[in-house]
C-alpha cells in the first residue's frame, strides 16, 4: 500500500492529477473550443460591421447627390434667365 502512495506522490502512474484516465480529448480542448467560438463571433461582428459601414456610406452618398440635384433644379430656373438676359445684345436704339 505504501508503494502505491509513493508512486502517486512522485507523479507515477498512467494519468495526471485532475484529468480522468479515460479521456480521449486533448488537454485544452475546452479552451480551444471557446477561443474558436469567440473568434467566429468576432469575425461575424466585424463582417457585419463592414457591410453596415459600406451601406451607410453608399446611402449617404446617394442622399447628398439627391440634395445637390434638388438644389440645382431649384436654382437653375432662377439663374439661367438672368444669364440669358445679360448676354443678349441691347436692341433699344
Amino acid at each position: 500500500m505504501e508503494q502505491f502512495a509513493g508512486r502517486a506522490r512522485r507523479g507515477g502512474g498512467n494519468h495526471t492529477e485532475g484529468e480522468p484516465s479515460d479521456s480521449s480529448l486533448p488537454r485544452n480542448f475546452l479552451l480551444k473550443a471557446i477561443l474558436i467560438a469567440v473568434a467566429f463571433i468576432v469575425w461575424a461582428v466585424v463582417g457585419i460591421g463592414k457591410v453596415l459601414l459600406y451601406s451607410v456610406g453608399a446611402l449617404l452618398f446617394i442622399a447628398v447627390s439627391l440634395i445637390e440635384l434638388a438644389a440645382e433644379l431649384v436654382v437653375m430656373p432662377i439663374v439661367l434667365p438672368q444669364k440669358d438676359a445679360a448676354t443678349e445684345p441691347d436692341s433699344t436704339p
